[in-house]
C-alpha cells in the first residue's frame, strides 16, 4: 500500500496522455537530478528535458520539492512491490533472504546513478523522519521473512 504523498500534487493525471506526461516529467526529473544535482535542479530544466512547457509541469507539480518527493515515492513504491513479490513466493529462510537481496540489488541497480543522488535529495525535501520511516518499512519486510523462517528474538536481536 503506497504511503500518503509527502507533497500533494496539484492534480492527478486521469487520461493516458496526461499520465504519460507525468511519467515523462518524473523521468526528466531523474535525469536532471543525476546530471546537475539537487541544488541546480529547476522546474525549467526538468520541463525542457521532458519536452513540455513549464506551465504543463506546474499543472501537476507545485515546485521542485514536489518533483523530488514524487520521484522518491515512485522509486520507493517500485522497491516495495519488488520486495513484497520476492517474499511472496514460499521457500526456506535462505531462499527468502536470497530473493530479498536479489530484489534489493536489482532495484538499486536498475538506475545506479539515481540511487546515489536521490536519497540525499529526498532527505533535503522530506527530512530525516521520512527517510527513517522508509527504511523502517524495508526493515519490517526483512524481519517478517526472518520470523517466518523461524528466527527467534526481538527486532533488536535480529538487527544484529
Amino acid at each position: 500500500m503506497p504511503a500518503k504523498p509527502l507533497i500533494k500534487r496539484r492534480k492527478e493525471p486521469s487520461q493516458a496522455r496526461s499520465r504519460s506526461t507525468v511519467e515523462a516529467v518524473l523521468e526528466a526529473t531523474a535525469q536532471v537530478l543525476v546530471r546537475d544535482g539537487y541544488a541546480s535542479l529547476t522546474t525549467t530544466s526538468v520541463a525542457e528535458r521532458a519536452g513540455v512547457s513549464v506551465g504543463t509541469l506546474y499543472q501537476y507539480f507545485p515546485g521542485k520539492q514536489a518533483l523530488i518527493a514524487a520521484l522518491a515515492e515512485q522509486t520507493l513504491e517500485r522497491m516495495r512491490v519488488a520486495l513484497a513479490a520476492a517474499v511472496a513466493v514460499p521457500g526456506t529462510l535462505e531462499q527468502q533472504l536470497e530473493r530479498l537481496v536479489v530484489a534489493l540489488l536489482a532495484a538499486k541497480g536498475e538506475f545506479p546513478e539515481l540511487s546515489m543522488v536521490l536519497p540525499a535529495a529526498y532527505h533535503e525535501v522530506a527530512g530525516r523522519e521520512a527517510l527513517r520511516d522508509t527504511l523502517s518499512e524495508i526493515e519490517t519486510l526483512v524481519f517478517d521473512v526472518l520470523r517466518q523462517g523461524g528466527a527467534r528474538g526481538t527486532e533488536d536481536d535480529l538487527k544484529q
